[in-house]
């Protein structure tokens, strides 16, 4: 997987956020981005299964698995818009964003 480097703006736009929103961003999203474009899901495809498995947290001792639903990544995505950090460009199986103007 790629390194990512967070510009000031998107730091500023994941304080506030959820666990799972800055976990999908930073572990998820990010890393897939296509920098030509901006795009992130095109090529290659990405789905919302994907994206929940990505963001799975083993159970271990003291802490619960924690598997969030499609439709909760579909919320969390939502999260992300409002934030300012990307676009949602998906249907209902296959999941596309492109980075927000910033």
């Amino acid at each position: 997987m790629a390194s990512i480097k967070l510009c000031e703006a998107e730091m500023q736009a994941l304080y506030g956020l959820g666990y799972e929103a800055i976990a999908l961003y930073v572990m998820a999203i990010r890393p897939r981005m296509d920098f030509a474009t901006g795009m992130v899901g095109v090529a290659p495809r990405i789905s919302w299964q994907a994206l929940r498995e990505w963001i799975y947290v083993e159970p271990r001792k003291g802490v619960k698995a924690m598997v969030p639903s499609i439709e909760a990544i579909r919320r969390i995505a939502r999260q992300l818009e409002k934030a300012g950090l990307l676009r949602c460009e998906s249907t209902e199986k296959k999941s596309c964003f492109s980075s927000a103007p910033r």
